[in-house]
């Protein structure tokens, strides 16, 4: 039977209140759990996007994209699928197969979100009005404290 773990809660920080919006911006996101679903109002295939902020004040803050798949919506799902980095189809496509094909390869794709504040029911909530291609962040080279490896010395040094 495993050890009972014990749990002291007197040095645990606060979490962040996250019942007020995030100002509008631009915010670094990772897709953290794409689905496709059927808009309740439409009827029409869609996909929604939970997205995870990964930088700066308000990391950890899920946003939540959702995009209805019609001929009249696909310049804005052209847009996310650049975005995300998938491939634009070059036939036509059923909606309900394209809203699988984005949640199956969305998953972990990097984007920069454009939110604005907009009311809903008198509660003021955040919304994605666009997605971006998120500029590749750069790796940092781990720093050498030794000097090089011994198999990059020149002949005849130490």
């Amino acid at each position: 039977m495993p050890e009972r773990e014990v749990v002291d809660f007197r040095d645990v920080p606060d979490i962040q209140d996250f019942s007020e919006p995030m100002p509008p911006g631009v915010y670094r996101c990772r897709v953290i759990a794409p689905k496709a679903e059927v808009s309740k109002a439409s009827g029409q295939p869609m996909y929604t996007l939970e997205l995870m902020v990964t930088d700066g004040q308000y990391y950890g803050r899920r946003l939540w994209h959702r995009k209805v798949i019609t001929q009249k919506t696909a310049p804005f799902v052209k847009a996310d699928l650049k975005a995300l980095g998938i491939p634009v189809p070059q036939h036509p496509v059923h909606a309900d197969v394209l809203a699988r094909q984005v949640a199956s390869r969305a998953v972990d794709k990097e984007v920069l979100a454009r939110v604005t504040v907009e009311e809903f029911d008198g509660v003021p909530r955040n919304r994605v009005v666009s997605l971006q291609p998120a500029p590749a962040v750069p790796k940092q080279e781990p720093q050498e404290e030794y000097g090089p490896p011994p198999w990059e010395y020149g002949e005849g040094e130490p």
